[in-house]
Formats: C-alpha cells, sequence, structure tokens
C-alpha cells in the first residue's frame, strides 16, 4: 500500500483535486489488492500445516495431531488423505484468488 501511494498516478490524481477518498479507495486500494489476492490462495493451504502447532499448545484433539500421529503410526491412509485435503486447499484456494484478482482488475481478466 505504501509503494502505491507514493506512485506517479496517485501523485496526479491528487494534482486534478480529487478528493483524498477518491484517491484512496480509486487509485490506491484498487492496485494494491492485487499482490494480496494473489496471495489468499496459498493461506488456505496453509490452514491445515498450521493446525498442528496450535492444537499442541491448545491441547486440542484435531487434524492437525491426528496427521501427526498417523505418520508417526506409519499409517500411510491417513497420511495419504491428509495431502490430498491439503492439495485440495491449495487448489481451490487458487482459483478463488484467481477468480477475485480477474473481478478486481480488468487488466487480468483477458490474459492473450
Amino acid at each position: 500500500m505504501l509503494d502505491v501511494l507514493r506512485a506517479e498516478y496517485v501523485t496526479a490524481a491528487r494534482a486534478k483535486g480529487l478528493a483524498e477518498r477518491v484517491v484512496l479507495f480509486r487509485h490506491v486500494l484498487r492496485n494494491a489488492l492485487n499482490p494480496l489476492l494473489s496471495t489468499i490462495g496459498y493461506a488456505f493451504a496453509g490452514l491445515l500445516s498450521g493446525s498442528l502447532l496450535v492444537e499442541n499448545v491448545m491441547n486440542y484433539p484435531g487434524l492437525g495431531r491426528l496427521v501427526y500421529e498417523a505418520f508417526i503410526r506409519e499409517d500411510q491412509f491417513v497420511v495419504l488423505g491428509s495431502v490430498v485435503v491439503g492439495c485440495t486447499l491449495l487448489i481451490i484456494g487458487n482459483l478463488i484468488s484467481d477468480l477475485a484478482l480477474a473481478w478486481s482488475d480488468p487488466r487480468v481478466r483477458y490474459g492473450r
């Protein structure tokens, strides 16, 4: 957001006399959203991998602990199922982030 605030087109919009609210929402926020929307897809896959630490700290029996114990016991079906769920979350997250990026930025819609 700070990089976009220093861009020349933001300075030009302010020089035209546009209101600060219009400059922030129409010019700055719209262009600062693209990197954020691109990285949201990877956050979905991190939900399953980060749960082990939280479950151990909170002493909560959840999916993270289940996968960890299955890995220690060499239960290949549970480990394989967790890998499939992690990959599915990654694909769905990337699909959602790509659709949101195409919705927010018209330059991405028709990638020729």
